[in-house]
């Protein structure tokens, strides 16, 4: 059975930075590589209650979009690289943990964003919680 290399990626972040090392693995163990976007469950909404312009609310919508976007990621990034997408709603870390496991993934590859250490601390992240709380190997690359 090939190697499973789980990418979450969010609308660019991670394209320019994960998906590189992804894909050198991804070349180099013959792996398939799955690319995962998490997609809030509610869209974000402004102060009266309406979704921001240009954020697709019904969630098919939203999943349509997103696979488009995993779909045109991968033609151009992993040329030649066996893929996969999968779009999922929920918590971020939560989500991208329940795929490694429902997925059978060897490895997770993930980019992270620089920030404070005060920031770090009072609101984490969805990288560093993945790293500390996933039993499989987790990659993570700094994002700009």
């Amino acid at each position: 059975m090939p190697m499973r290399i789980l990418v979450p990626l969010e609308r660019r972040f991670g394209v320019d930075t994960a998906l590189p090392v992804a894909c050198d693995l991804a070349r180099a163990r013959g792996a398939i590589v799955r690319l995962l976007h998490v997609a809030r469950p509610d869209p974000p909404r402004d102060r009266s209650g309406r979704p921001f312009a240009g954020v697709a609310a019904d969630p098919a919508d939203v999943r349509r979009e997103a696979l488009a976007f995993l779909d045109m990621t991968a033609a151009a990034a992993l040329p030649g690289v066996a893929t996969e997408t999968s779009v999922r709603f929920g918590d971020p870390a939560e989500e991208i943990l329940a795929e490694a496991q429902d997925v059978g993934a060897d490895l997770i590859v993930m980019a992270t964003r620089s920030r404070p250490a005060v920031e770090r601390v009072l609101v984490g992240s969805a990288a560093e919680e993945v790293f500390r709380r996933s039993d499989r190997t987790v990659i993570l690359v700094r994002g700009t």
